[in-house]
């Protein structure tokens, strides 16, 4: 009689209390044997829980609560700084509201006013249709944590592939391909779940570490930087979907008190990036607006001036037909926009200015946002209604001198103060403080 046999004899001889107990044991003993000696670590117990809907769904949102809370945190800011820096060791970080973040600033090379059209090639962009698959377990599980936070993941929008520099490293024009909001969510916002999930390991004295080692903790961002130099990574959307964001900091005269303002929101909890920190508007992904994909809409759309209006016209002006654009709207119709067209009457009259400062790049996720100001002196923009989408609370109008005092520099977002410390050198801001 084998071994096993006995104990499974002896465990039917006992009370029922003792079977259950001794059932569960061996239950237990079998899911860590199947854990330990699995590649993939698989948890039988884990998996079979799952399998209740309501469980896997409070487990996915506790997950997720906890994800975002930790990113946010002290402890996790300094650690992942930390690592990043030595990442990118040749890379300046970002300081304004005596803050340092994780964001670096590449200038324009030189004035670029509205209309913007020699900042981007579009006779250059690169149509793909390339294959995307989630098939590696940190994307699965990413997948999982986002829920439903992710609206239309096939939508396409605009990758940076490189830029054209001037002889002093700055940016003198865009180049890009079409990819989906997906391929971006699964190749760079992700890059920033990796990170999180590193923290999380607890490596004791990683700091000691070689940086080859640390990058082989790090696989999605380590095959990024297959055969590259940091700097070229982050001077490229090399290895990688990066979607172009574009971002405008509104510097606008009040019709009340005369001082200078700006828009600010504060993040919802559901949307896929950086929920709860605080954001400077208009910003977001440079995407199609239209729901087809010829060829001809796509270079169509690849438009600075049409990407920024249409931010505006969403999340200042809060027009949400706009957003999903189902109609089939085309889309200069956003230039005839009641609002667009009366803000491009003052530009017209220099009643309002509108430049290209350059770009900006979260070390987090490497992602690159399209950098502008916009200053508007006429002061009846101000007396225009604003309002919300679904991205934000509500819309904050702060002075721009309290602006320190105001937000919560821990929680701003990386984008926003990259705009802002390019913004600030800029001598349409000059001037206001000069005022």
């Amino acid at each position: 009689m084998s071994s096993l046999t006995e104990i499974w004899n002896f465990i039917l001889s006992i009370p029922i209390l003792g079977k259950i107990i001794g059932a569960i044991a061996i239950i237990y003993a079998i899911n860590e044997v199947v854990e330990k000696t699995s590649v993939q670590k698989i948890n039988p117990i884990k998996s079979l829980i799952d399998f209740i809907p309501l469980y896997r769904a409070k487990r996915i949102n506790n997950k997720r609560e906890s994800y975002y809370e930790t990113l946010s945190a002290t402890d996790y800011l300094k650690w992942s700084k930390s690592i990043l820096k030595r990442i990118y060791p040749e890379t300046r970080l970002t300081c304004v509201l005596d803050f340092e973040y994780t964001v670096t600033c590449i200038p324009a090379s030189k004035c670029y006013k509205y209309p913007f059209k020699e900042l981007l090639e579009s006779e250059s962009l690169q149509i793909t249709d390339e294959k995307f698959q989630i098939n590696k377990p940190i994307q699965v599980e990413y997948k999982k944590i986002l829920g439903n936070t992710i609206k239309r993941p096939l939508l396409k929008g605009y990758m940076l592939t490189n830029y054209k520099f001037d002889e002093n490293e700055q940016i003198f024009s865009v180049f890009a391909k079409t990819g989906t909001y997906e391929q971006n969510v699964y190749t760079s916002h992700i890059l920033e779940y990796e990170l999180f999930s590193l923290y999380k390991k607890n490596i004791k004295n990683i700091d000691a570490l070689p940086i080859e080692r640390v990058l082989s903790f790090l696989p999605l961002r380590n095959s990024i930087h297959k055969g590259q130099t940091p700097k070229s990574v982050i001077n490229s959307g090399i290895n990688r979907f990066c979607l172009l964001g574009v971002q405008v900091l509104i510097l606008f005269k009040d019709h009340d008190d005369k001082r200078y303002k700006v828009l600010v929101i504060k993040r919802s909890k559901d949307v896929a990036a950086k929920p709860g920190y605080f954001q400077f508007i208009p910003s977001g992904g440079f995407e199609i607006f239209q729901n087809y994909d010829d060829e001809f809409i796509l270079r169509n759309n690849f438009s600075a001036r049409l990407a920024l209006f249409r931010e505006l016209v969403e999340e200042v002006f809060g027009e949400e037909e706009y957003i999903h654009n189902e109609k089939g709207i085309p889309e200069e119709n956003i230039l005839k926009h009641h609002k667009v067209a009366q803000l491009i009457k003052m530009i017209e009259k220099k009643e309002a200015f509108f430049e290209f400062l350059g770009s900006t790049v979260d070390l987090v996720s490497l992602r690159h946002e399209l950098s502008f100001i916009l200053r508007i002196d006429n002061i009846n923009f101000s007396k225009l209604e604003f309002k919300p989408n679904h991205e934000s609370r509500n819309i904050q109008l702060y002075p721009l001198i309290e602006l320190s005092r105001r937000i919560n520099k821990e929680k701003l977002n990386q984008g926003s103060a990259g705009l802002l410390y390019l913004a600030s050198n800029h001598p349409l801001y000059k001037e206001i403080l000069c005022q």
